[in-house]
């Protein structure tokens, strides 16, 4: 007789926990639910701020690298042609000729010549700067200034103004002094770049 109440005792302990399982499968806790669609959107919140402001910081720090390497671009291509205009008027003489014996005033090209006697001469063409030579292709210009540099303006101002070998009493050097503006070629206006001189410089002699 106990054997058969034991016997039914432990058939309906498997029975009851046959059932709670299967109540389990079909009404599974709270833990084992899966991922909402409210939580699914807070996460996609949440990574679209997240890329947004890693987006925002690449963009500025681009435009940052892009403006530091415009400004030594320009920075590069101003000493350039400096040192161009430079060489030339250190060894060569005014061309007085060239401006008619009256250089007053502001001129818009430099004119030389320089010590082999071959003339020279500096003009702004289409915002590049060009250098024609007489002993080498007469009348042709060449850039010295690259396409990615904007010269805006270009003013040159010789002192004195008349041959010192035809003015009596005038010993000094002549001298020029260039007022100078360019900007990098860009048509994103918040990425221009520009840069200003002015530089006066002596020749270091005589015809």
């Amino acid at each position: 007789m106990k054997q058969t109440v034991i016997k039914v005792g432990i058939t309906q302990n498997k029975r009851r926990a046959s059932n709670k399982a299967d109540r389990q499968m079909r009404n599974p806790s709270n833990n084992q639910k899966g991922v909402t669609i409210m939580e699914l959107m807070v996460v996609a919140s949440i990574f679209a701020v997240v890329m947004t402001m890693i987006s925002t910081m690449f963009i500025h720090i681009t435009r940052k690298n892009n403006m530091v390497v415009f400004k030594q671009r320009i920075g590069g291509e101003t000493q350039f042609a400096l040192n161009a205009m430079a060489v030339e008027i250190r060894s060569g003489v005014i061309d007085y000729a060239a401006y008619g014996g009256n250089a007053v005033g502001i001129q818009d090209r430099l004119s030389l010549i320089d010590h082999e006697g071959a003339r020279v001469n500096f003009s702004l063409d289409a915002g590049t700067l060009m250098i024609s030579r007489s002993d080498a292709d007469p009348g042709v210009n060449h850039p010295v200034t690259s396409p990615d540099v904007e010269v805006r303006d270009l003013r040159f101002s010789i002192s004195p103004a008349f041959d010192p070998e035809e003015v009596i009493g005038v010993l000094d050097h002549p001298k020029v002094t260039i007022v100078w503006h360019a900007e990098n070629r860009s048509q994103n206006q918040a990425e221009i770049q520009a840069m200003d001189v002015q530089t006066t410089i002596s020749s270091r002699r005589y015809k």
